[in-house]
């Protein structure tokens, strides 16, 4: 009994199943639903494994630039410290200390303090062979200064000085070394003089150890918190919170640079190693952030699977309504085609159906009607052709593309309004028959407005190039580029050209007592003087500072040129308001010619040049034309220029003493002193010689400071030997009266030498009396009396 309904059940069931199975609307439901289950457990999984994954690589690249930033970040540490180095290098002071181990300039340069400014820890420095000469230790998070260093740390110098000129004078790389237990970054560079030229005198040692407020400085910089832990912690396990990153950088040298991990769904790690001068791994740089990335990629995953599921659902659904209105499909059909008809409607893009043969309009959308200005009656009374301002090509594109580099541009003529410019394609519709095409349309205006803006951006960028932006003027690349044109056109047609090299007299005066907005309005108004006195084709250009240069087109004679140069003179004189004062400046003007000066620009600026140097050295405010002889007196005059320049560094220039009587008594009143100043080459060299250069060069100021030291020298010299001191006289020139401190001057000269400085006179120089002399005359009175010294003329 129990066997025979068993088998009733299972036949039962059998049935059942034939029964669905047979059931065709059953069985396609199964497969949609198995279908539909199996899109969602693939989306599933498909966003855990790509979509997550690329949330990784975005996390990942960001670490990486975040590591980058915190190198940089460091690397701009090593930069302060390298340009400190490099400038203290470059300099005659530290030139002459590598030789003489001067204690004041150390005490000036090299002082606890000094180096506290600077965050330097330690600096030391090398003789060219190597040896270590001078040593400091600064110890800058706490009060412990050394010098020289103590016994180990010179130990120490001494074994990585091989190293250390090895990296002498390199730059951008950084560069790291461990001190007593704290990373330093280091810079080293050859000493040299001031103008770079050598030959080298040693090397100049700074470091920086990179501390907690260090630290501090780069996580600030980076926006990100950054942790710093050196090899030696590393390797002996001290560190209870080690990130393994900072292990397996260290374990594997070879490994990358920079390495990042995620430790969970919400934290990643990152680290970088850090090498040493010697290549060696010095110290891990760790830094961690919070992944908001992969946080948000799990939220957008999920909002993934349930949008898909949401849309499997709704895909569901419309396969049931679908199967529903299997039956009614004439229905569909127009449904269908209402929706095409809306998607061609509202489409921004113009479509245009026309009849190929005839070219007859059969159908336009509204973007098309909107582009052509017509409503689709009027259309369907043209042409297609007629549409435009040029015939089109009617012809589909290859294979019915609608690529970018299939499209054509043309112009449709509206009734009303501007032209409006579009690019177009032709597809077949319907190629078996029919012969109707599509003409597809896009408004590219904007674009050609874009490209239009574009085009007067690059003539800006142009104009700002060739052009001054304080003046307006053309510039000197202006002039690099139209003046051999210029050369090239007037050696052809005949005729020349004149250069006037224009440089405003005492220009410095201005920016230094009325500051530099007052001078750049009186360089613009300079620009506008000179353009306004030349023809409107002549060539006005600014080439720097307070240097101006013009062209002119010139017949051959010369009085044209003079008079030129006479007027641009006259009109650079005449008075200029400026706020509320007036002011009024001369000009030196270097004139050059071609053909006759020269045939090449190069050649005819340095003409003009040397004229303008030859009109400074005549006492200025004034116009030089160019001569062949003028070439060999610039070249002596600069050499001696240099030679000076060279005796004055050098404190080669000596001061004779001219004694003042008292006509009644016979006893001396007071000494003069002059400059006397004996060539090591060509002997001695007259005053009225030396003296004019080094008013014109501004040396004047460093050699009149000269002779009122080597004055109180002398007086100095008299009191140790028990003689009653004479006062002593030394010239002061206008350029030194123009000195604010000269007053404070004479004090510390007279301060360091331990004498009164009532014993140092004051004697005015033939330039006092040139050069405003009533104001001049005052001052020095002014400083006589500040210091209770002695005035002479």
């Amino acid at each position: 009994m129990q066997t025979a309904a068993t088998t009733t059940v299972r036949s039962g069931r059998a049935n059942h199943m034939r029964e669905f199975w047979q059931k065709p609307h059953l069985r396609e439901a199964l497969v949609v639903y198995t279908c539909a289950l199996l899109v969602v457990i693939g989306t599933l999984v498909a966003s855990r494994l790509i979509v997550v994954q690329r949330f990784e690589r975005i996390e990942q690249r960001d670490m990486a630039q975040t590591l980058a930033v915190l190198r940089k970040s460091l690397l701009a540490q090593n930069t302060a410290v390298e340009t400190l180095s490099r400038d203290y290098a470059r300099w005659d002071d530290m030139y002459d200390y590598i030789s003489t181990l001067d204690t004041e300039f150390e005490n000036d340069n090299f002082s606890q303090q000094g180096l506290d400014e600077a965050n330097v820890e330690l600096v030391w420095l090398l003789d060219p062979s190597g040896k270590v000469v001078s040593t400091f230790q600064n110890d800058t998070a706490g009060d412990r200064y050394d010098h020289p260093v103590r016994p180990e740390m010179a130990k120490f110098l001494g074994s990585i000085t091989p190293a250390i000129r090895e990296i002498a004078d390199q730059q951008g790389n950084l560069r790291l070394l461990t001190i007593d237990g704290a990373l330093h970054v280091i810079a080293a560079h050859s000493i040299l003089h001031s103008d770079r030229t050598g030959p080298s005198a040693g090397t100049l040692v700074f470091t920086r150890a990179i501390r907690d407020a260090e630290m501090q400085e780069i996580s600030t910089a980076a926006q990100t918190p950054a942790r710093l832990l050196l090899t030696s912690s590393i390797v002996s396990n001290t560190l209870t919170d080690l990130p393994p990153l900072a292990r397996q950088l260290i374990d594997q040298p070879t490994s990358p640079r920079a390495l990042m991990m995620g430790t969970s769904n919400v934290r990643m790690d990152g680290a970088t190693r850090l090498n040493d001068i010697n290549d060696q791994p010095l110290a891990v740089m760790t830094t961690h952030r919070d992944r908001d990335v992969i946080q948000s990629g799990l939220r957008g995953a999920n909002s993934m699977v349930a949008i898909v599921a949401l849309l499997i659902a709704i895909a569901v659904i419309a396969w049931h309504v679908y199967r529903r209105r299997l039956s009614a499909s004439s229905a569909v059909a127009r449904v269908n085609q209402a929706r095409y008809r809306a998607v061609f409607e509202r489409t921004p893009t113009g479509i245009v159906l026309f009849n190929h043969q005839s070219q007859v309009i059969l159908d336009a959308n509204l973007g098309a009607q909107r582009m052509f200005g017509a409503p689709l009656p009027l259309l369907q009374q043209h042409r297609v052709g007629s549409l435009f301002d040029s015939a089109i090509d009617s012809a589909p594109t290859p294979q019915g593309s609608s690529d970018q580099d299939d499209y054509l541009t043309a112009q449709i003529a509206r009734t009303e309004g501007a032209p409006l410019d579009v690019e177009y394609a032709v597809v077949e519709i319907e190629p078996l028959g029919d012969n109707v095409r599509a003409l597809i349309m896009r408004d590219i205006s904007h674009r050609r407005e874009a490209e239009r803006r574009a085009q007067e951006h690059r003539h800006l960028l142009q104009h700002q190039a060739t052009h001054d932006p304080l003046t307006g003027l053309p510039n000197r690349a202006y002039l690099e580029e139209h003046l051999p044109r210029l050369i090239d056109e007037v050696g052809r047609r005949g005729g020349s050209l004149a250069v006037f090299y224009i440089d405003c007299d005492h220009f410095k005066n201005i920016n230094d007592t009325r500051g530099h907005h007052v001078g750049d309005e009186y360089l613009r108004s300079v620009g506008r003087r000179i353009r306004g006195t030349l023809a409107a084709d002549d060539l006005v250009v600014r080439m720097g500072g307070d240097e101006f240069l013009v062209v002119t087109r010139q017949p051959t004679n010369e009085p044209v040129t003079e008079t030129i140069a006479t007027r641009l003179s006259t009109r650079l004189k005449e008075t200029t308001q400026l706020g509320s004062a007036a002011y009024s400046m001369s000009a030196s003007i270097g004139i050059s010619v071609f053909p006759r000066d020269a045939n090449n620009m190069s050649d005819l600026l340095r003409a003009a040049d040397i004229a303008l140097y030859e009109a400074k050295a005549r006492g200025r405010d004034r116009y030089q034309l160019f001569d062949a002889a003028m070439n060999k007196r610039v070249h002596a005059r600069l050499s001696l220029e240099q030679d000076l320049k060279l005796a004055v560094e050098q404190d080669a220039i000596d001061i004779h003493l001219q004694p003042l009587f008292d006509m009644r008594s016979g006893r001396i009143m007071s000494f003069e002193a002059l400059a006397r100043w004996n060539h090591r080459v060509h002997g001695p060299v007259p005053p009225l010689s030396f003296i004019p250069v080094a008013e014109a060069s501004d040396l004047i100021v460093q050699l009149g400071e000269n002779v009122l030291r080597a004055a109180a020298r002398l007086i100095a010299q008299w009191q140790e030997a028990g003689l009653e001191p004479v006062p002593i006289a030394a010239n002061v020139s206008a350029k030194q009266l123009q000195l604010s401190d000269l007053p404070d001057r004479i004090l510390r000269i007279a301060k360091d030498f331990n004498i009164p400085p009532s014993l140092i006179g004051i004697e005015l120089t033939e330039s006092v009396a040139m050069h405003d002399s009533a104001r001049h005359v005052e001052k020095a009175a002014c400083v006589a009396r500040s210091r209770h010294a002695h005035l002479g003329r």
